[in-house]
């Protein structure tokens, strides 16, 4: 979990959720990203996919994302491990790697409310995830510590790095 003020209003931070090409950039364990199925206006499935973390291979998950906006102009994000591995297989069999280690992201969450008149944003982050396979060994359990001490310290970086650049205005890829 991590708590930062951000110099964005929670609409702009959520432009840069809703842009699956943007992931990467403030999500260095998400890679890949499609949507599999948007189920309506605020809820989507999704498949994604993380590159090689030190010697384990790259994961791959299924998680239903629901978004919604509260009365007071918060943003909400959460995320649930989904399954309909199913519907990943195509996903996963078109993915740069082309082998996955099947991992799940148990619960996760975001959420920016705005402060200072909607100018900034206290943006908090929450996700535990299991990440399968080798990772349950005594190397990969010091290694998923690891990132799990770093990894939100390093997304709100990148966050603040995306919105000092106004990151969700540039063009789509291919426009």
């Amino acid at each position: 979990m991590a708590r930062a003020v951000i110099d964005a209003s929670p609409e702009d931070i959520f432009k840069m959720f809703g842009r699956n090409d943007l992931v990467p950039e403030y999500n260095e364990y998400c890679q890949e990203l499609e949507d599999i199925v948007v189920l309506d206006a605020d809820t989507k499935v999704t498949w994604g996919a993380t590159g090689r973390v030190g010697p384990f291979a790259p994961r791959d998950f299924v998680t239903r994302c629901h978004t919604t906006v509260m009365e007071d102009g918060t943003h909400l994000a959460a995320n649930l491990a989904e399954s309909l591995s199913h519907l990943a297989e195509g996903c996963r069999n078109n993915g740069k790697s082309g082998t996955y280690c099947r991992m799940e992201v148990l619960i996760g969450g975001t959420i920016a409310r705005p402060i200072e008149g909607g100018a900034k944003s206290e943006y908090t982050i929450l996700c535990l995830t299991n990440p399968g396979g080798a990772a349950d060994t005594p190397i990969g359990s010091a290694l998923m510590n690891k990132v799990a001490a770093t990894g939100p310290i390093v997304h709100i970086n990148q966050i603040r790095k995306m919105v000092a650049s106004k990151r969700w205005t540039k063009p789509l890829p291919g426009q």
